[in-house]
């Protein structure tokens, strides 16, 4: 649906050069506009819909808000409020989309940010910014599988973005530590996890708290299954 509206837009602009009174693409391309979160715009092509545009100084009012919110101390909760009314007639304004999930990362939701971000990679073409930001999501909430795979997504789009290249080398050190530590701990080789589990605490260099847990928790089931096969 998203790729079929970047496309219809044009399309409809093209009509409506060689005819400006065709009143059907007009509607269209005003709705695309709302969708869009493009007001000023729809305005224009609704200019004879009295209802329409008592809809766009409505949806005008809330961006108001939700701006005043922003300068409120503590306010990611009202705008949020705010951001979600306007999200309802305009699900494909990359700004809206946007700031709601800067305001879930404040509130420490990041899951909701992420399902507000992934949009954005469709809506907005070689998105490499929404995919770093995506990875680092997972990052902060110890989901070091996660973060590698939507960080290569980052890096299909540009090979030479640094910062998304120094976040991949680093998650994928990480990973590997972590997955080679849960595959000898599965085998019962707890020696040699304990090993890699060494390793992944010295490339947890950001000190990501879910991450410390789940090494110390593998830990504390090693020695637990040790001590069991030590009384048996």
């Amino acid at each position: 649906a998203l790729g079929k509206t970047k496309n219809a837009l044009p399309d409809l602009n093209s009509v409506l050069e060689i005819r400006p009174d065709f009143t059907q693409a007009k509607t269209k391309r005003g709705d695309l506009y709302i969708k869009q979160g493009e007001y000023d715009k729809a305005a224009v092509d609704f200019e004879k819909d009295a209802e329409k545009r008592q809809l766009i100084q409505q949806l005008k009012e809330e961006d108001r808000a939700y701006h005043a919110a922003m300068y409120k101390q503590n306010g990611h909760k009202e705008a949020i409020n705010h951001l979600t009314i306007l999200l309802e007639s305009s699900p494909w304004s990359v700004q809206y989309l946007e700031a709601r999930a800067e305001c879930y990362e404040h509130r420490g939701m990041y899951d909701d940010a992420i399902l507000d971000l992934r949009p954005t990679t469709k809506l907005v073409n070689d998105n490499t910014k929404a995919w770093q930001k995506i990875s680092l999501l997972h990052y902060y909430q110890g989901e070091i599988e996660r973060s590698l795979e939507t960080i290569r997504e980052c890096l299909i789009l540009d090979q030479d973005h640094k910062p998304c290249k120094d976040h991949y080398k680093k998650v994928k050190k990480l990973n590997k530590y972590l997955t080679q530590a849960n595959d000898y701990s599965q085998a019962g080789k707890w020696n040699d996890a304990f090993e890699a589990l060494d390793s992944a605490e010295g490339a947890n260099k950001d000190d990501i708290h879910e991450t410390k847990t789940e090494i110390w928790q593998m830990r504390c089931r090693g020695r637990a299954e040790l001590r069991e096969a030590e009384h048996i």
